[in-house]
């Protein structure tokens, strides 16, 4: 059996699309997030009536393999009102215990990803002087904005 992560969030709806609203015939919910809008897709034991825009949930989010995130189940309904600040609060996993993901942003592991490769190459195999080239480019990138 595959190990599928659940995250435990609360989320406030800001708008619900219908599976006939679809242009991939899934249902899905929209929630701001780190200041944008994320799209959540319903799975399919989860009803797309349950959602009502303006209201708060506490749900149960599965992450795929390829990174997508799908409510997997609503555990309460907290109805309309804020949401509290976004983060994830009991990451688990159905078969074993998850490791807590990075809080950083996806365009900032992105970069800092970036950063690593560039720094590897300016030094090519020396490990020993990783650490200063990775901080090297890590300012540049600071200093032009990137990060």
């Amino acid at each position: 059996m595959a190990q599928r992560t659940l995250i435990h969030q609360t989320i406030k709806v800001k708008k619900v699309l219908k599976k006939a609203q679809s242009k991939f015939g899934k249902a899905s919910v929209i929630v701001p997030f780190n200041g944008k809008d994320e799209f959540l897709g319903l799975n399919d034991n989860v009803d797309e009536n349950a959602f009502t825009e303006g209201h708060t949930y506490k749900v149960g989010i599965a992450v795929s393999k390829t990174g997508k995130r799908y409510i997997e189940d609503i555990v309460e309904d907290l109805g309309a009102g804020d949401a509290p600040t976004q983060t994830v609060t009991k990451p688990t996993s159905k078969t074993t215990e998850a490791e807590v993901v990075s809080s950083l942003d996806r365009d900032t592991r992105i970069t800092l990803m970036n950063v690593g490769n560039v720094a590897a190459n300016l030094v090519a195999g020396d490990l020993d002087r990783f650490d200063e080239a990775f901080q090297t480019v890590k300012k540049v990138y600071k200093e032009e904005g990137v990060l």
